[in-house]
């Protein structure tokens, strides 16, 4: 998520090839041109929301049915725990849409006030913010239950 582009590899199963599929967006041009590099009010994130949008709606169209969202990803594994409290990894191996969404809604709300801090369960700067919104968009939009948290490598015992 880096880079301009997303890269998704989708698999239809555990015995076929993925399928690359890149999204026109990336954490660092998204908090730039959205957010300005800092974190979001609550017009930066309907700004955001519209882009990543533009972005997903596309490849939902290609999705197989009951597609399964999985991450290896540092960030959106430390996103995903802070929506569940912290949990350790291994705790917890699928994160509901529902927790992604109530932790989103917590940068909504603390958004719209200002606070001289950040709470600490909530994205720490602009790009982890901008993860947030990506992340909570792809579960909404590709109709995904859950995010499956995979270990940091495909070597790692699971």
């Amino acid at each position: 998520m880096e880079g301009p582009v997303c890269t998704l590899l989708v698999s239809d199963s555990d015995t076929s090839p993925p399928v690359r599929h890149h999204l026109p967006l990336g954490l660092q041009s998204l908090s730039q041109r959205s957010f300005q590099l800092r974190m979001p009010t609550p017009a930066q994130l309907e700004t955001g929301i519209m882009e990543v949008e533009d972005a997903v709606m596309p490849l939902a169209r290609l999705l197989p049915a009951h597609t399964l969202l999985a991450t290896r990803d540092p960030l959106l594994r430390h996103l995903a725990l802070q929506a569940v409290g912290g949990h350790a990894p291994g705790e917890v191996p699928a994160i509901t849409r529902e927790a992604i969404e109530a932790l989103f809604e917590r940068l909504v709300a603390q958004s719209s006030r200002h606070y001289s801090h950040q709470a600490p369960d909530l994205p720490p700067d602009p790009r982890a913010a901008a993860a947030l919104l990506v992340l909570r968009e792809i579960l909404h939009h590709w109709q995904c239950t859950h995010l499956w948290l995979l270990p940091d490598s495909v070597d790692a015992a699971p």
